[in-house]
């Protein structure tokens, strides 16, 4: 005769087991469709003087924005008057042509587009430390108005970056030259610096895909199912 607890529990753990995996199910056709993002914080130098200002100088963000559409937002933290952003360069998965690129401002400082081939683009003044990048914008640096045309302050600039098949995935690669970074500027108008204006570098600082984070959560559960079964199993 089939003990009368073990039977109970056995029959908890299949109920429990058949709910969790209807719970489940759907969640595993979700992540596929998941917008992600990865965030660059620039407070690095690796070229001419450092800027004044207190790091991070730039913080850049490139986001899922539907389909073969990424955005990029820039937004600068320059605390110095006198400082600027005259340039930000960037790179793109190898296998993808940067002028095949469709770059297009939407809002802040626009800039020129530099984007030839793989590897054509420095920072200006950068020296040979700042080559090697895939994409470069070059904001204003005329100095009218107070500079008002400027990237500067706490100034945000958005671009929307476009092609078929495109994401947020392709921008997670270092530049060819030495300056092994991911994202690249050149900030001007450092207060008592006579040489080459400082080149600065991210440190690389990646924000994970929704959908990894739903991964995670459905791998936990089925380690927590799994030890539920055990144990009705042992006191069985």
């Amino acid at each position: 005769m089939i003990p009368i607890r073990s039977t109970m529990l056995q029959m908890i753990c299949r109920t429990t087991l058949g709910l969790a995996a209807l719970a489940l199910a759907p969640m595993f056709v979700a992540p596929s469709a998941e917008a992600g993002s990865i965030t660059y914080t620039l407070g690095t130098v690796f070229n001419g003087g450092t800027p004044t200002s207190t790091p991070p100088w730039l913080t850049a963000t490139f986001a899922d924005n539907g389909a073969d559409t990424v955005r990029l937002t820039l937004t600068a933290d320059l605390n110095v008057n006198d400082e600027f952003i005259s340039d930000v360069a960037f790179n793109v998965l190898s296998t993808i042509v940067p002028s095949s690129l469709s770059i297009d401002h939407v809002s802040g400082k626009t800039a020129t587009v530099q984007a030839t081939t793989q590897g054509a683009q420095g920072l200006t003044g950068g020296g040979s430390a700042g080559s090697g990048f895939d994409i470069n914008l070059a904001f204003s640096t005329a100095g009218n108005n107070g500079g008002a045309n400027r990237f500067k302050g706490t100034d945000v600039v958005v671009y929307d970056i476009s092609r078929t098949g495109l994401t947020f995935a392709d921008f997670e690669f270092t530049n060819t030259g030495s300056a092994n970074a991911h994202v690249g500027a050149h900030i001007q108008g450092i207060p008592g610096v006579t040489g080459p204006s400082g080149a600065v570098k991210d440190g690389g600082v990646a924000v994970p895909e929704p959908s990894s984070i739903v991964l995670s959560g459905l791998g936990l559960g089925a380690v927590g199912l799994l030890t539920m079964r055990r144990r009705a199993q042992v006191a069985s």
